[in-house]
């Protein structure tokens, strides 16, 4: 296993927190497991469909067999992501799926975490070391095997345009979607399953840490 990790960030700017979380990983992944990380960051993209894509294709230009998205406001424990890449790797019908972490998105008004993006919610496991199976999930910390690039790669649901392939798109038909969404629906639909670990704490950084079971 060799793990691309990328980072989307519009402004260029990422979080203390999240960067340490990431410095963290990459040192847990590698004495705890022995796999070697590579770090790709994608600044000053307005367009966060476009700027994902673009990572994409620099992880499938790499030898890196996993791909691992992190926000730039994403603060974690990097335990709980090696515990994700176990849970991904162990059992023979998890090792080709998509394992997201269980990330609140913030409420602005409130101040409140919001776990809200998932679907099925399935609150009642929130905080348990367990493994849900889902349709969608928000892209804030998700893994990614090159198997499923492949296999979207074979069928319709990728695109090209302007020389890159399309894994993330905001409309899906007549549905406009975001992108993460997308990528989910078109995961699904050509038989890639979707994980969601429940036990993962993680902080949304903004103008407060949004998190919390």
């Amino acid at each position: 296993m060799k793990v691309f990790i990328a980072i989307p960030s519009y402004t260029g700017t990422i979080a203390a927190e999240c960067m340490l979380s990431v410095v963290g990983l990459i040192g847990v992944l590698n004495s705890e497991l022995g796999v070697q990380s590579i770090l790709s960051i994608h600044s000053y993209n307005g367009n966060v469909a476009d700027a994902r894509n673009r990572l994409v294709q620099g992880f499938l230009q790499s030898d890196c067999t996993h791909m691992l998205f992190v926000d730039d406001d994403m603060q974690f424990n990097p335990v709980d992501i090696l515990e994700m890449f176990r849970a991904v790797v162990a059992p023979p019908q998890r090792n080709e799926a998509i394992m997201a972490a269980l990330c609140p998105r913030k409420n602005i008004q409130t101040g409140e975490a919001e776990y809200n993006l998932y679907s099925p919610l399935a609150e009642e496991y929130h905080g348990e070391r367990v493994v849900v199976q889902v349709d969608r999930v928000g892209t804030g910390i998700m893994i990614i095997p090159r198997h499923s690039f492949d296999v979207l790669t074979s069928t319709t649901a990728c695109r090209e345009a302007d020389g890159l392939q399309q894994f993330f798109v905001t409309i899906m038909g007549v549905e406009e979607l975001s992108e993460d969404y997308y990528f989910c629906e078109s995961a699904r639909a050509c038989g890639v399953n979707i994980y969601l670990a429940m036990w993962t704490d993680v902080k949304h950084i903004g103008r407060y840490a949004f998190g919390g079971f």
